[in-house]
């Protein structure tokens, strides 16, 4: 039996939410009412509701790459799971993306966390020592790119299968990049939680 955490609640509440409704026009009581707790119990846990999506979106991708790392799955893999996942919850994050803009846009987030998850395959999965300034500049360009065009694909202004996508985005890492990410010039090696 899986035990629900207060934040697990509040998270599910708003998907549930925002499955019906614009996201600006989802406030703190809605969410709370939604699930049978008090706005002060929200305010524990989040800072707004913003803050709530980007704790989540990072949680679900986090699972995605623990996921990945205890099955072995290949860097190509890898991003398929992620394509997936945003086409099995499209309308949630199309609602998200239409409805954040500035400091808390949505898209902002998903560049940063993204950002993060090559980090940690890097370091963690790959087992690099460290990643230099110029490694990180590439990190954040292909994050940034890959984020606005996962959000074009989400939109349907990019006609591509989750597939082809996958293939699109892991065939436009810069080459340097590229050979961390793959841990040689030629074929992919699997991933490996070092954690485990």
């Amino acid at each position: 039996m899986i035990v629900k955490t207060t934040k697990d609640l509040l998270v599910e509440s708003f998907r549930e939410l925002a499955e019906r409704q614009s996201i600006h026009k989802i406030t703190i009581r809605d969410i709370t009412d939604n699930c049978k707790l008090s706005p002060a119990t929200f305010y524990r846990y989040f800072q707004n509701k913003f803050d709530l999506i980007t704790w989540d979106y990072g949680n679900r991708m986090k699972e995605i790459m623990t996921l990945a790392c205890d099955e072995g799955k290949s860097w190509s893999q890898l991003q398929l799971e992620y394509i997936r996942f945003y086409e099995s919850h499209k309308s949630f994050f199309v609602n998200i993306i239409q409805h954040t803009r500035g400091y808390e846009s949505f898209t902002r987030n998903m560049a940063d966390i993204g950002a993060q998850q090559i980090r940690y395959y890097l370091l963690e999965g790959r087992g690099l020592p460290r990643l230099d300034a110029d490694m990180e500049l590439y990190i954040r360009i292909y994050c940034h790119g890959a984020t606005m065009t996962v959000c074009e694909w989400l939109f349907d202004a990019i006609d591509a299968t989750a597939e082809k996508l996958a293939v699109l985005l892991d065939n436009s890492l810069p080459l340097p990049l590229r050979e961390s990410i793959l841990g040689e010039r030629h074929g992919q090696k699997p991933l490996s939680n070092t954690h485990s």
